[in-house]
């Protein structure tokens, strides 16, 4: 598949249903049209980021991001290209497309995963930080149950770069505030200053949201609470460590250390017991996943077969036919679960000393996203 460039996106593919949205953009399923493979598109409305830097510089990291490390590791979502519309109103991210997140897995069957498929989850997880921290110097920042996608054939993978960042080459830690409220780690809030091992405390708070069905802290009514707490008190642990074997209740204690000193890297946690059991191969870690997305496809109540909805406000970006956007939906292509329950919102990227603050609810990035024409022009460069 080669995506990519200034032109008219719809030219290649065609829109099929909307996978999900927030304050930053929305993703679609959508098929290629050459191929009639189907691919999952980003899409960034350009007249969010008007006259803000950040905005453009936001979007310029996340295709820099996925260019350089969406393609080289089975673990982590496959980046295809990127467009910019032809009158420059949006950007269009072109992945992989898979068959729904764990979230929506665990929304689905009602229940949270079972060991065998958790491990196979964690080890998928942690093969994909341990090379976008080792092979590209990359920090997710955003690692929770809705960004770790599930393929059709039960492949585990890493998703959403949208709020990824660079290490420094310096070995300088990151000094600025960005993920959602209660998978953050705690020098990310107490001291603004961090380093790739704050993915690491996110994939052991994944880990309990895996085995509970919602990370800690999910009952306070307010984040602020959360945000409080989490540097204050005791590291969070399993509430019934006796009902898991010995080699997960341990690996959460590990990735949940507070000094990040003291806590492993994601290229440590390999030679963990825990990951170290899981199946190495995507073939033999399929089974468990494979039978609660089956579970799943079963008992799931939404299902539009692939139809957009009837007055669904389609992206923008696609061509007008005689006042009708020239878009196809496709029949009998269905698309993956809707999440069954909300999530805290995400927290906008702020230099320390700023404070919290919320963004927007789970979207596709956290830094806003808006510009002026000229400054579209310069989105339009950074795709090429």
């Amino acid at each position: 598949m080669n995506a990519g460039g200034v032109g008219d996106p719809s030219d290649a593919f065609v829109i099929l249903e909307r996978l999900g949205s927030g304050t930053f953009g929305s993703v679609w399923l959508a098929a290629e049209r050459q191929s009639s493979k189907l691919v999952a598109v980003k899409v960034l409305p350009l007249d969010r980021v008007v006259g803000k830097k950040t905005g453009l510089e936001s979007i310029r990291r996340e295709i820099h991001v996925m260019k350089t490390c969406a393609n080289d590791c089975a673990s982590v979502v496959r980046f295809y290209g990127s467009y910019v519309t032809p009158l420059l109103e949006a950007v269009w991210l072109v992945m992989e497309a898979c068959e729904c997140s764990v979230l929506d897995l665990m929304g689905a069957t009602e229940a949270p995963l079972p060991e065998p498929a958790l491990v196979a989850v964690a080890a998928a997880v942690t093969r994909a930080l341990s090379y976008l921290h080792g092979e590209h110097g990359v920090i997710h920042r955003d690692v929770k149950s809705s960004n770790i996608l599930l393929s059709h054939e039960g492949d585990p993978k890493l998703g959403d770069l949208g709020v990824a960042t660079l290490s420094s080459n310096s070995g300088e830690n990151i000094r600025t505030f960005v993920g959602t409220p209660l998978w953050l780690a705690p020098e990310a809030i107490s001291t603004g200053s961090y380093d790739a091992k704050v993915d690491v405390w996110a994939l052991g708070v994944t880990a309990i949201e895996m085995a509970e069905m919602h990370p800690p802290h999910h009952s306070l009514s307010s984040v602020a609470r959360a945000i409080f707490l989490i540097p204050t008190s005791p590291p969070p642990a399993l509430e019934s460590p006796a009902a898991f074997s010995a080699e997960l209740p341990r690996f959460v204690h590990r990735c949940l250390q507070k000094d990040p000193a003291l806590r492993p890297s994601a290229k440590d946690l390999l030679s963990d017991p825990l990951i170290e059991q899981a199946p190495q191969t995507a073939r033999t870690a399929r089974p468990p996943l494979v039978e609660l997305l089956k579970a799943a496809r079963r008992g799931r109540t939404h299902d539009r077969g692939g139809f957009l909805a009837e007055n669904e406000p389609l992206p923008p970006g696609l061509p007008v036919v005689n006042g009708v956007p020239s878009v196809v939906a496709g029949a009998g292509i269905g698309a993956g679960s809707k999440p069954l329950f909300r999530e805290p919102p995400l927290v906008k990227e702020k230099s320390p000393g700023v404070g919290g603050g919320g963004g927007g609810g789970g979207g596709p990035s956290a830094a806003a996203v808006s510009t002026s024409s000229s400054s579209a022009a310069d989105a339009a460069a950074a795709v090429s």
